[in-house]
């Protein structure tokens, strides 16, 4: 079973995100965000659409079906997207107009990179993604 997550750049009062559909979990897709991922990235990312799953790098246009290795502690070294590797369509960005509209899609993990910091929300409460990653260990 997949745990989905929605991940967003913020501009202005609008957001532009995306669905990954793995590890949708915070010491997954949450610690590859704060790690690997900053403002240009994240924006970078937002930008091609739909993942099915996040790796440390965007990387390159490969076979959807490809192996695409992981590291030592299982993340995977690119992200694998719905667009470009698979060549689907209907899986560009989303704008949401509020949090409260992102918040109504009831994901169960959301994260939001604002003003170059990264947060995390479980419902309605957003909390900086660093501190929700200390609550977890």
């Amino acid at each position: 079973m997949s745990t989905h997550a929605l991940v967003g750049v913020m501009h202005g009062d609008k957001f532009k995100a995306i669905y990954v559909h793995s590890d949708g979990y915070l010491d997954y897709v949450g610690q590859l965000l704060l790690d690997h991922y900053d403002s240009a990235k994240a924006n970078w990312l937002v930008a091609m659409g739909d993942c099915s799953i996040l790796g440390k790098t965007i990387g390159h246009k490969i076979s959807f079906d490809d192996r695409i290795g992981s590291d030592e502690r299982g993340f995977a070294m690119q992200c694998r997207f719905y667009m470009r590797d698979r060549e689907e369509t209907g899986c560009e960005f989303a704008v949401y107009q509020s949090f409260d509209e992102v918040a109504a899609e009831d994901f169960e993990h959301v994260y939001l990179m604002k003003d170059n910091v990264w947060y995390y929300s479980q419902g309605r409460m957003l909390m900086r993604l660093e501190d929700a990653l200390k609550a977890v260990v």
